[in-house]
């Protein structure tokens, strides 16, 4: 008897310890300040342009070049200014993708252990069913002391794993309001990423061979490089002025459009894995998805346990966090890759 009621006095405990994860509740206090913002991929650059201070810093050096360049107009100096505006153009345009690219990676990152969040939960709450249904079999002497610890170990770790992806997403949250640069006085609401937002059907029709020739068109380092060459041409026959200048200054853009041709072609390579492997990953969430289904209906039947069930659940959870953790991976990828065939280099 005596055992019984500490089986169920544990059962207990155990219901009464599922708590609202930490993240949730900061989420939900902040629910009644001033302004919401909602985060998305799409709104993230819009956010930037409005709260983020580096942002504001990178247009006024803008508007500084553009200022200079107008106030040099028929002068002696005009070809040099608008040669650094050009310059600082390009800087403007490759700082601002930079900044774009690291939050909307952080979001990415955000929604990825968001997804293993609710994975993990599942877990926890299967493995809490089975640790008090042992505490219940030890109790009626069906099991060893051995197999009831055995599901105590299997509980404690799937709540030490909830425990941890809580905490990582505080920190995740943190970080991506940090770079968005919230004020105190409003509130973020990270809305999840879904399927429509990634594009990813884009991605096989992906052509490397024209894609290769519009990132040297646009590409920020060989813009540099090219307008650090001109300006030596321009300078002919200025004080100072030698062709060994201009041959290195012509070398070094030879070398800068080598090397970033490289730079893209990893990208590209690293972004068509990325999809084989969450091609190969989906499947499998496709395919255990449909043994659950087969479960469940034996279940209904008569014919499986809520235990076969459960373990299948489990199951499908895992790999649907997998294929999050792929997902995530293909995309930031993809966002790599159009980054830098837009302009963006990978080595600024």
């Amino acid at each position: 008897m005596m055992k019984k009621g500490i089986a169920l006095l544990l059962t207990l405990t155990l219901a009464a310890g599922a708590t609202v994860p930490a993240y949730a509740q900061e989420t939900a206090q902040s629910s009644d300040q001033k302004q919401t913002v909602e985060v998305t991929l799409d709104s993230i650059e819009d956010i930037m342009s409005t709260y983020n201070l580096n942002v504001k810093t990178y247009l006024n050096n803008l508007k500084i070049a553009k200022d200079n360049k107008d106030d040099y107009e028929d002068t002696d100096n005009e070809e040099y200014y608008d040669n650094q505006y050009d310059a600082a153009q390009v800087q403007y345009d490759e700082n601002m993708k930079n900044a774009v690219l690291n939050a909307k990676q952080s979001y990415l990152n955000y929604c990825a252990d968001n997804d293993r969040y609710a994975a993990a939960q599942t877990s926890a709450e299967n493995a809490q069913k089975a640790y008090n249904a042992a505490l219940s079999s030890l109790s009626s002497g069906f099991i060893s002391q051995s197999d009831c610890d055995s599901q105590k170990d299997k509980y404690n770790q799937a709540q030490n794993t909830l425990t941890q992806l809580d905490s990582q997403l505080i920190r995740e949250r943190a970080s991506l309001r940090t770079l968005l640069n919230l004020p105190s006085n409003v509130n973020m609401d990270i809305k999840p990423v879904t399927a429509d937002d990634l594009t990813l059907q884009e991605i096989p029709k992906i052509n490397y061979s024209a894609d290769v020739i519009v990132m040297r068109g646009l590409n920020s380092n060989i813009k540099k490089a090219k307008l650090a060459y001109e300006l030596q041409q321009n300078q002919e026959g200025d004080p100072g002025y030698t062709k060994n200048t201009l041959d290195n200054a012509y070398i070094a853009l030879q070398q800068t459009r080598t090397s970033e041709e490289a730079a893209f072609q990893k990208l590209y390579d690293s972004m068509t894995s990325a999809y084989t492997v969450y091609q190969q990953a989906l499947d499998q969430v496709q395919r255990k998805q449909a043994e659950l289904t087969q479960e469940s209906k034996a279940l209904s039947l008569g014919y499986s346990s809520q235990k076969s069930v459960d373990e299948k659940t489990d199951e499908l959870k895992t790999l649907q966090s997998t294929l999050a953790d792929d997902r995530n991976t293909l995309f930031t990828s993809y966002l790599s890759y159009i980054n830098m065939k837009n302009g963006f280099s990978t080595g600024s």
